[in-house]
């Protein structure tokens, strides 16, 4: 990207760069595999240390979204509901960890940890709105 060229992401994050929005290394030195061989070199880093707080933050909300609406007292259609929000939401961020874990997207770095926010609202209008398709 050129000097005169602006990012929409610079805009709404100026901190957060396009290309490469992990600094720092994260490594497991001295981890070794039953075999006696070293898994990693201390050089590497396996996960970007932004995403992996970003992920650990969202697993905690939505752990914690669980445990509070399982302690609703309607039969469990309130939990079952946070239940499909956080099997949907959660396959972003797994994705994430799977295929981008060194170099994530700025859009990465701000929908993984408040895109549950966002989910969970949104899944109790539709799934009332299915139940009420199906005939329940």
């Amino acid at each position: 990207m050129g000097s005169s060229e602006t990012s929409i992401f610079s805009l709404t994050n100026p901190g957060v760069s396009d290309k490469k929005p992990c600094e720092g290394t994260f490594s497991l030195q001295g981890m070794n595999n039953p075999f006696g061989n070293e898994i990693m070199s201390t050089k590497e880093k396996r996960v970007c240390p932004k995403l992996r707080d970003a992920c650990i933050f969202t697993f905690i909300v939505q752990l914690f979204l669980l445990a509070i609406t399982n302690l609703a007292t309607d039969g469990g259609h309130i939990g079952q509901i946070c239940l499909f929000a956080v099997a949907g939401f959660s396959s972003y961020p797994i994705s994430a960890l799977i295929f981008r874990p060194k170099s994530p997207t700025s859009v990465d770095l701000i929908l993984i940890p408040s895109g549950i926010l966002i989910v969970y609202p949104l899944t109790f209008f539709l799934a009332d709105f299915v139940w009420d398709l199906r005939g329940f």
